[in-house]
C-alpha cells in the first residue's frame, strides 16, 4: 500500500471511529439521559394539586381544565366546567336535557320499554335514567342469569357556581350514593384524610373498585405545556416516529430509559419532531411519557395497570429550527426550548407521590 493509501485509510478510520463515537455517545444519552439541570423560573415556585390518591407540585399559575373521575364501585364518572354556571343557566341546562329524554323513545328500531325517569332527591341535584331496556340470558358474566333491565343514567349536581356532572350505565345507586358523599374542595386544596381526590371534589373513604382519574392542566408556560394524568391506564403505545421521518417530517427519540420514581419504578420515553406544514411554516412539537406499572385494587380485572403522566407543547414557527427535528432554542429567559421542557419534566415528574393517609 503506498504513503498516499495509507492515509486515506487512516482518515477514513479515524472519521468511522469519531462516527460510531458520536453514535454511541447519542444511544447512551437516549438510555442514560442527564437529568441535573440549572433551575428555571417556572420551577422555583411550585403549587401542590391533589390527584386521586396522589400529589403532584406544578409551576404555580397552573390550571387544572379537565377532570374527569370515578369515585370508586360502578361509580359514575364525574367532571367540572372550568366556566362559573349560573344557578339560572344550571336550571336552564337540566330544562333542555329533560326535554330531550323525554323525547327519547327508541333507538332505530329498538322501542325502549319505558319512558326516562327524572329523580329529584337532592337540593340542586337531578338523576336522569333513560334507554330503558331488557335482555334474556341463561348466565351473564359474573353468574348472574335471566332477566337483566339494562338503562343510561345521568346526574347533574349545582355547588357554588360548578357544574358537576356524573354519568355511566345502569348506576342511579351508585351515582346517588356518591352525589350525597361528595364535598367541595378547591384546586389547590389537599385533604388530610383518607379519601379520593376528583374535579374540584373529594370523596372520603377507602380506595374502592375502578377508581379513575382522567385530569388535563395547562402550565404557564410560553408556549402553553399541557400535562396529563390517568390512572389507572394501560401500556400507552411507544411509537417509533422516526419511521414517518421524509423531506416534510422528522423525528428522533430523545429518551427511552427506565425512571423510579420514589418506590415507583417505571419507563419514560421523549420524542421530538419538526413538520413542514406548509411554505415558510414550520411546527416543531415534543412529546413526554412516564408509565408506573402496578398491581392495584383498583383494577376492573385482575391484571397489571399503572399510572400514566403525559407532558407535550407544539410551537408553529416561520423558520425551521437549526436542526430540522428539533425543537427552536427558547430566545428569551422564560421561553420553553428543549433543555427547559427537559428541566420542567423532570422537576415536575419526581413530585408524583402517594397522598398521605389517602389510602
Amino acid at each position: 500500500m503506498t504513503p498516499s493509501l495509507r492515509r486515506v485509510a487512516w482518515a477514513g478510520l479515524f472519521l468511522f471511529i469519531a462516527w460510531a463515537i458520536f453514535k454511541s455517545y447519542a444511544l447512551f444519552r437516549i438510555h442514560f439521559p442527564i437529568r441535573d439541570h440549572a433551575m428555571i423560573p417556572p420551577l422555583q415556585e411550585m403549587q401542590t394539586f391533589c390527584v386521586g390518591r396522589y400529589l403532584i407540585d406544578l409551576p404555580k399559575g397552573s390550571v387544572l381544565f379537565r377532570a374527569e373521575s370515578s369515585a370508586g364501585g360502578k361509580a359514575a364518572v364525574n367532571f367540572f366546567s372550568d366556566t362559573p354556571v349560573t344557578y339560572s343557566q344550571f336550571l336552564e341546562k337540566i330544562r333542555i336535557r329533560w326535554e330531550e329524554l323525554k323525547e327519547l323513545k327508541k333507538d332505530g328500531n329498538e322501542v325502549f320499554e319505558k319512558p326516562s325517569e327524572r329523580i329529584e332527591f337532592l337540593q340542586d341535584g337531578v338523576i336522569f335514567t333513560f334507554r330503558h331496556r331488557s335482555d334474556y340470558e341463561d348466565e351473564w358474566p359474573g353468574g348472574d342469569k335471566g332477566l337483566q333491565h339494562f338503562y343510561d343514567t345521568e346526574g347533574y349536581l349545582w355547588r357554588s357556581s360548578v357544574l358537576y356532572r356524573f354519568y355511566g350505565g345502569i348506576v342511579r345507586n351508585e351515582t346517588e350514593t356518591a352525589m350525597q358523599h361528595m364535598i367541595l374542595r378547591q384546586d389547590d386544596e389537599l385533604p388530610s384524610r383518607q379519601g379520593f381526590c376528583g374535579g374540584r371534589s373529594f370523596f372520603p373513604g377507602p380506595p374502592q373498585e375502578r377508581e379513575s382519574v382522567n385530569f388535563a392542566f395547562r402550565l404557564p408556560t410560553n408556549p402553553p405545556i399541557e400535562l396529563r394524568i390517568n390512572m389507572p391506564s394501560g401500556r400507552p403505545p411507544k411509537q417509533n416516529l422516526a419511521l414517518f421521518n421524509s423531506n416534510d417530517f422528522k423525528a428522533s427519540m430523545v429518551r427511552d430509559a427506565k425512571l423510579s420514581i420514589g418506590s415507583m419504578g417505571g419507563e419514560e420515553w421523549i420524542t421530538t419532531s419538526t413538520e413542514s406544514k406548509f411554505e415558510n411554516r414550520y411546527n416543531s412539537s415534543m412529546d413526554a411519557h412516564w408509565y408506573y406499572v402496578k398491581e392495584t385494587i383498583q383494577a376492573p380485572l385482575p391484571g397489571e395497570l399503572g399510572i400514566h403522566v403525559r407532558m407535550e407543547f407544539d410551537v408553529d414557527t416561520e423558520t425551521p429550527p437549526p436542526t430540522f427535528g428539533e425543537l427552536p432554542p427558547a430566545k428569551a429567559e422564560g421561553e420553553v426550548g428543549k433543555e427547559e421542557f427537559l428541566a420542567l419534566w423532570d422537576g415536575i415528574l419526581k413530585t408524583l407521590r402517594p397522598r398521605p393517609g389517602a389510602f
